[in-house]
């Protein structure tokens, strides 16, 4: 039975809040027959055992509300710890290591280069391209090391693996012998099936679940919000649930502009709240800082989630999600130019129902081309392609 070392510092159960890309993924592979050791990091040291996988934590002192130097420490921190863990281990026959942060490369080439254990590398967002859009890094000795980092991540790997075709192009830019192979993000239909075939809220409502970070320029809303209150007034809400550094400048704008009674706060929640909150929206607003458009090469859980749950998609960025949502019609894009236009459009559709009802399905269909016993199958497909059987 061959042995996978799977490295993630952010990993979550269904019990917890949070993306379960590798709760899927690590239990796919323990069904496949693997025998899979999960790494992560949380607030304490702990083994615990799940659907034929182990994930075993580090202590690791890392929360969204953290300054850059404080993300950073602890970016390094289970970098190094995570190393030590797994080079303490028995010596599996592969790792398989996900981004974000990029510093989880740091693990995995050091033990390649000092135990011999190949990887493969999974590219959930393109750092440090998105931190240098953002500002986060702008000393040129740190971009050169992260780029550096980033290169030699990918050219030591057995294969990466990466969420969109746009991060495959980039990563194709940059290395060329390396073989690349498009995983998206899952969409768990068969979790998400909504009983209703409308909201429960009786007035419109849009949805926002997840963090609220730098990255996802969350504010960017606000302009559509008040096109709602101008043309719907006092007849939408807008629901989210989660943290992040951009809470509470997005909650002050609000503020400012008059629409705390139209933006309501939920609990943040795991996989079964985020499912009754999905079943109480009509929309789902899914956001990326226009400000770095390579975020917008992006796969995220949320908007998977959406399509799943037949909830149509409100988003705010380019790439290969918008070309999605605009082909399959499952949803609208905002720009910064069109926000009159859209309102209109939002009103428009959450009253005719029949309409309403079409775009629900071009959800879930669209949704049945990122299930997640495809996204297990290629990977099992391609760790097999890579020489390692069950």
């Amino acid at each position: 039975m061959a042995r996978i070392t799977y490295i993630h510092q952010y990993f979550k159960t269904p019990a917890e809040s949070g993306a379960l890309r590798s709760w899927y993924l690590a239990s796919g592979l323990a069904a496949e027959g693997f025998e899979v050791t999960l790494i992560t990091g949380g607030k304490t040291s702990k083994i615990e055992a799940y659907e034929g996988f182990t994930v075993r934590c580090i202590q690791n002192n890392y929360h969204h509300s953290k300054g850059v130097i404080g993300r950073i420490l602890a970016f390094f921190s289970f970098a190094f710890k995570s190393f030590w863990l797994a080079f303490t281990l028995p010596k599996p026959d592969l790792l398989f290591v996900t981004s974000t942060p990029l510093t989880v490369i740091i693990p995995a080439l050091l033990l390649k280069w000092l135990k011999g254990i190949p990887y493969i590398f999974e590219v959930r967002d393109l750092w440090p391209e998105a931190a240098i859009e953002l500002g986060v890094i702008q000393h040129p000795s740190l971009k050169y090391f992260a780029f550096l980092l980033a290169k030699v991540g990918y050219m030591e790997a057995e294969a990466v693996v990466a969420l969109s075709p746009d991060i495959k192009a980039t990563i194709q830019n940059l290395v060329k012998d390396v073989p690349i192979e498009v995983i998206p993000n899952i969409a768990d239909n068969e979790y998400f099936t909504i009983d209703v075939n409308s909201s429960s809220q009786s007035i419109l409502t849009i949805g926002y679940f997840g963090t609220m970070g730098l990255a996802n320029g969350i504010t960017q809303v606000i302009p559509l919000l008040l096109a709602l209150q101008n043309q719907f007034p006092n007849q939408w809400q807008f629901v989210f649930s989660g943290e992040g550094t951009e809470k509470n400048v997005f909650l002050k704008m609000v503020s400012e502009v008059g629409l705390v009674d139209s933006v309501i706060e939920w609990p943040q929640t795991n996989k079964e709240g985020i499912k009754n909150y999905l079943n109480q929206c009509h929309f789902s607003y899914v956001s990326f800082n226009q400000s770095a458009p390579v975020l917008s090469s992006g796969s995220p859980n949320k908007f998977f989630d959406s399509l799943a749950a037949e909830v149509p998609v409100i988003l705010n960025f380019e790439g290969w999600l918008k070309e999605l949502v605009t082909k399959n019609k499952a949803g609208f894009y905002q720009s910064t130019t069109n926000t009159t236009e859209l309102a209109g459009q939002i009103i428009s559709l959450f009253i005719l129902n029949s309409e309403y009802k079409e775009v629900q399905n071009n959800c879930k269909t669209t949704a049945l081309e990122f299930d997640k016993e495809k996204a297990i199958n290629s990977l099992t497909t391609l760790i097999k392609k890579s020489g390692f059987s069950v």
